[in-house]
């Protein structure tokens, strides 16, 4: 490599973070080495008819999206030139993007006529293309006098015009659908035409070049239909870049050892006449193997040797005052924070050390430039810009290749998004990977590959922008990009194409490597398919991704997401079968734990063998519950009916606070209060999901509701009276055979318990009943309080007993109480755990012929026990009251896997097929 636009060494310029001016030592001259056996004769060319020796007149890489007014990259900075109905895509002869041109949508590339692309003496020209049909020209100057075509048999003309008149070379028939490296050459009483290689050449007169009167300038692509990349125009007789030290461009030796060191040193031509190339190669062909001389301008040696000087601290230089304190940057070590000497002269070798000519050039650059103005913060600094050229270094990674095919559907997106804070944490991100890439170290952006790919599948899709900028919206860090792309790559199976595997390889540096950079460090990856397979997947992951964003559209709070995504992670990481951890990738995990909070969500999955019912349907309840929590989600989804605003305001205060704070604060989850709670909300949600689906009956129109119930009773003398109120608490009120849903009147009042009906001796392993369970439903006593002995106030045995009482107040409706009504139903819920169960048929029948007595009569006996039902007769209006399934089983499980529509089950795992619903319930609840 060699300083192009200087003849003689020196030092540029740089002036460091703190004030310091640095001279960064450059050189004008480098060596190659050709290797052969002693004695062997060859002969060494600088510059090679497709890669020539020479300053390009104009140079067009063809590879970048259009500026905003419609031009097109010229990198010499000469050629203003527009292009229309051209298509940047994902084709290229090594790996990146092309131009292409379609005849039917009149695609080219429009040139105003200048001197500077109408040489007189002599021309040539270089280009790749991959012509789709016959016929088109390649390039067209001053309305055909010097143009490039493809005729109807598909093969290539290029025509001069001189002072003698027309002349033409034509090559063999070329195959459609390939890329070919195109080269043509007037100069010398020649003309030239090189193809794959292949040269057609004619004699012809040396006279001075014609291009008429005609005003046109250059176009590129009309009439043409296919790829076109790399297009340059040159002067051969133009001086060159480099020559050998002697002057010359062209040496004949004889080897004298198997090395030999040739030296080349710059002519000082780059840029000779204010253009503004930053790079180019010079080929050179030797016994057939293509190597270059990588030629860079000294404002390009600059950026990247500031940055490597800022990198490295180069031993043995004195300290210089710290003139402006250093805020450590996330890829540059603080121990930077410190000038040094105010000469390196180690940036030559640095440089060589630091750059693969497999880095994208011009990406290189940019990356360098942002990471000098964000270590001196500098206002010129660009997040953006930073991301992009750190994203398009990765691709030197050979399983990053499918990224090219990304980068600039990502520009297109993302440039609007500068200032906002995702721009920042990108660049922050990128910058720091991008450092690792350019030392060998890739294990860092594998893992942040499927996020990227997944993104820039996104971008590419105008049905998915969308969503993307929703993932947008919910970055405000780093930290925030890294949890995402921990989320998407735990969301790859383990069998999957993007399943990277890590195993990366050092290579021995090559001659081509050597002779343009020094050595070259390229990763290895030994991935299980080929990368369209990574493409596909990736496509059908974004594909998902898209799905899970859309469904947080009205989501005020776009950050919370975060949260969601970082609790699904910690809660994969820890499912113990392959269906779960599918099941926690969905919008139904994000929501659910977007719902509870990060810290109850991970802890109650943590926790699961205190759990009632499986983390899968717990999961599934929840995230519909959430989506019908906020009318504004609630909206976005077809058919979706919102909770009523008392209801969505007693979930969160009320049962969310029962079900999952104790999960928040400590991991002891499963006192029977959090598992009473948490499957009241269960509940809530089936009968809320019933309501949806058509069943207005089921309408959740309160929950933990009042109501006061008159007691009547008799006298002394029999005449009936008021004689007392109580107050019932029901846990769920549905609208019951009222249509309007009205609360307290002909609702229907849902009671729900969660209580253990054995236990497991620990010792023999054998189930006891527990000792409350039928002590639980003795017969009520009519005192609502007792006091202990020493002072203690509690609830009297009896107390289920006299809510089922006061339940059949209300369902009989006598007297004031008849606005009730109300149908009453108490479900037990029914579950099986290590060490706990529920009731079972037993059980329940003996709660059944308890609860259906009537309370005592003690200590007021005033009849309020049987006429408070509307009862004349205390023993014998009772006995033909069955309380049957009023008091019954309810299995979650059960109802999932055998009473559920399969309307409900979409709403509840959506997309989840119902074999891996099974397998979900298939743990023992």
């Amino acid at each position: 490599m060699v300083v192009g636009d200087e003849t003689q060494a020196g030092h540029a310029e740089y002036t460091r973070y703190d004030g310091a001016e640095i001279g960064l030592s450059y050189d004008v001259e480098g060596d190659i080495q050709v290797y052969g056996e002693v004695g062997q004769q060859t002969e060494i060319q600088l510059g090679t008819l497709a890669d020539p020796n020479l300053m390009p007149l104009v140079s067009y890489s063809l590879n970048m999206p259009l500026d905003e007014d419609g031009t097109t990259i010229e990198a010499t900075g000469q050629l203003d030139t527009l292009a229309y109905n051209t298509q940047l895509v994902e084709d290229h002869p090594i790996a990146g993007m092309s131009y292409y041109f379609n005849q039917e949508d009149d695609s080219y590339l429009s040139a105003p006529a200048q001197d500077n692309i109408k040489p007189t003496d002599a021309v040539s020209f270089r280009v790749d293309i991959k012509p789709q049909t016959s016929g088109g020209e390649v390039f067209s100057i001053a309305g055909g006098a010097h143009k490039l075509m493809v005729n109807s048999d598909n093969s290539l003309t290029y025509t001069i015009h001189n002072a003698q008149g027309k002349h033409e070379v034509t090559s063999a028939p070329l195959t459609q659908q390939q890329w070919h490296e195109v080269a043509g050459q007037y100069h010398k009483g020649k003309l030239t035409l090189q193809v794959n290689s292949q040269i057609n050449q004619s004699d012809v007169d040396n006279s001075t070049l014609n291009y008429g009167i005609t005003s046109k300038g250059l176009t590129v692509g009309e009439q043409y239909t296919g790829h076109i990349s790399g297009l340059r125009f040159f002067n051969p007789n133009s001086q060159p870049l480099v020559t050998f030290d002697d002057g010359s461009t062209q040496k004949a030796l004889t080897l004298a050892n198997t090395q030999t060191d040739l030296k080349v040193k710059s002519n000082g031509q780059l840029n000779a006449n204010g253009q503004s190339m930053q790079h180019l190669r010079v080929g050179i062909n030797y016994h057939g193997q293509k190597t270059y001389v990588g030629v860079v301008d000294k404002t390009l040696f600059t950026q990247i040797a500031s940055y490597q000087y800022e990198r490295y601290k180069p031993e043995g230089y004195a300290l210089v005052y710290e003139r402006k304190k250093y805020v450590g940057v996330p890829f540059i070590p603080t121990a930077h924070a410190f000038s040094f000497s105010d000469v390196w002269e180690g940036a030559t070798s640095a440089v060589k050390g630091a750059v693969s000519f497999l880095i994208p050039f011009e990406s290189l650059q940019e990356f360098y430039k942002q990471a000098n103005y964000l270590i001196k913060d500098d206002s010129r600094f660009d997040s953006f810009e930073m991301a992009m050229a750190g994203i398009e270094i990765f691709t030197i990674i050979p399983v990053a290749k499918p990224l090219k095919a990304l980068t600039f559907a990502m520009k297109k997106i993302f440039r609007p998004l500068k200032g906002k804070p995702f721009m920042g944490a990108l660049g922050g991100v990128v910058g720091k990977l991008g450092e690792d890439v350019i030392n060998g170290k890739f294990d860092r952006v594998i893992d942040m590959l499927p996020m990227l790919i997944i993104v820039g599948e996104m971008a590419l899709n105008s049905e998915a922008r969308e969503s993307l900028l929703i993932l947008v919206d919910s970055i405000s860090s780093a930290d925030d990009i890294f949890i995402w792309a921990d989320y998407l790559k735990e969301s790859i199976n383990d069998d999957d194409p993007l399943a990277l595997d890590n195993n990366l390889a050092m290579a021995p540096p090559s001659l081509l490597s050597t002779a343009l950079f020094g050595s070259v460090a390229y990763a290895k990856n030994r991935a299980k398919k080929d990368e369209n397979d990574k493409l596909e997947n990736a496509a059908k992951a974004s594909r998902k991704l898209v799905k899970t964003l859309s469904k947080f559209k009205n989501l005020p709070n776009k950050q919370k997401l975060v949260e969601g995504v970082e609790s699904a992670v910690k809660a994969m990481k820890g499912a113990t079968t392959k269906e779960f951890k599918s099941f926690l990738k969905s919008e139904k995990a994000l929501s659910a734990a977007m719902g509870i909070g990060s810290a109850a969500f991970v802890r109650l999955l943590k926790n699961s063998g205190n759990l009632r019912m499986s983390p899968a349907t717990i999961v599934g309840l929840l995230a519909y519950i959430e989506s019908r929590r906020e009318p504004d989600i609630c909206t976005s989804t077809n058919g979706c009916i919102p909770f009523d605003s008392e209801v969505r305001r007693k979930i969160l205060s009320n049962l969310y606070f029962n079900a999952f704070t104790r999960a928040i604060f400590t991991d002891q989850y499963g006192e029977p209060s959090n598992s009473g709670a948490l499957f009241q909300l269960m509940m809530v949600s089936i009968n809320h999901l019933s309501y949806e689906l058509g069943d207005s009956a089921n309408k959740v129109v309160d929950i933990e509701s009042t109501f006061k119930l008159n007691l009547y009773g008799q006298n002394k003398l029999g005449v009936e009276r008021l004689v007392g109120k109580q107050e019932r608490r029901i846990d769920i009120v549905l609208a019951g055979s009222n249509p309007s849903g009205e609360l307290g009147v002909s609702n229907k009042w849902i009671e729900v318990k969660s209580l253990s009906g054995y236990k497991r001796n620990s010792s023999t392993g054998a189930w006891r009943e527990s000792g409350f369970a039928k002590k639980l439903w003795a017969r009520y006593e009519w005192a609502d309080r007792k006091t202990s002995q020493k002072g203690k106030v509690y609830t009297p045995l009896g107390s289920v007993h006299k809510e089922f009482f006061l339940d059949r107040v209300a369902q009989n409706g006598y007297e004031d109480n008849k606005i009730f009504k109300s149908d009453i139903q108490w479900y037990l819920q029914s579950f099986t755990r290590a060490t706990v169960k529920g009731y079972d048929k037993n059980q329940i029948k003996y709660a059944r012929e308890q609860i259906r007595q009537l309370p005592t009569s003690k200590p007021h006996n005033d009849g309020r026990h049987y006429i408070s039902l509307g009862f004349e007769h205390e023993l014998t209006d009772n006995v033909n009251y069955f309380v049957g399934s009023t008091l019954s089983l309810f299995s979650i499980k059960s109802w999932i896997l055998k009473e559920a529509s399969d309307e409900a089950l979409d709403l509840l795992f959506e997309d989840f097929p119902k074999e891996a619903i099974e397998k979900l319930m298939q743990v023992n609840y």
